[in-house]
């Protein structure tokens, strides 16, 4: 029976690092698309009377975005809090500042602790395992491995809807102003 709960966590990993893996490429194709759709956008706003505009925003502060939980704490039970605590701990030992001035095991450090905060067992399996931590995921936080893929899941939809991801996947040119145009309107047209 061991053999077969092991199997099916591995292919929860499995799954949630092709959506890891998904979503970084979606990222990516978007950063470097970014700078062709803006150039698109402004040079449309500039054929726009300014009356048509929306007022612009004046001395409004940017707010920090805060770290929201995937997992409420309440969804997970006792035995994972300590899991989840430990690992981080474990993590912590070698990758915080003041024990290291490697910047690589100081990005570890920042993703662990965003990890742990939302307690992303996921994350912190993937830190782990870069760090040759050995700890095993189990079949009873399969319910919490769900969430986590669900909401990875989640992430890309929203990605997927961004108006550059939907400009870059659009084949022709009528339909790509089309895009540009929709963008406006949202955001920049009365």
């Amino acid at each position: 029976m061991d053999k077969i709960d092991d199997l099916k966590v591995n292919k929860i990993i499995l799954e949630y690092n092709f959506l890891k893996n998904d979503e970084e490429l979606i990222k990516e194709l978007i950063k470097s698309n970014e700078q062709e759709f803006l150039k698109l956008v402004n040079k449309n706003l500039e054929q726009v009377d300014e009356d048509e505009l929306k007022p612009k925003d004046v001395g409004g502060q940017k707010q920090v975005k805060k770290i929201e939980p995937m997992i409420k704490p309440e969804d997970v039970d006792n035995n994972t809090k300590v899991k989840v605590k430990k690992i981080y701990r474990q993590i912590v030992k070698l990758t915080h500042p003041d024990k290291t001035s490697d910047i690589e095991l100081n990005d570890l450090y920042i993703q662990s602790k965003e990890a742990y905060e939302c307690f992303d067992l996921f994350e912190l399996y993937f830190i782990a395992k870069t760090l040759k931590i050995n700890f095993k995921l189990t079949l009873s936080e399969t319910n919490i491995l769900n969430m986590l893929t669900q909401h990875k899941k989640d992430e890309i939809k929203k990605l997927q809807s961004s108006f550059i991801w939907l400009w870059i996947n659009t084949s022709n040119e009528e339909d790509k102003d089309d895009l540009v145009q929709k963008f406006l309107k949202v955001h920049y047209l009365k």
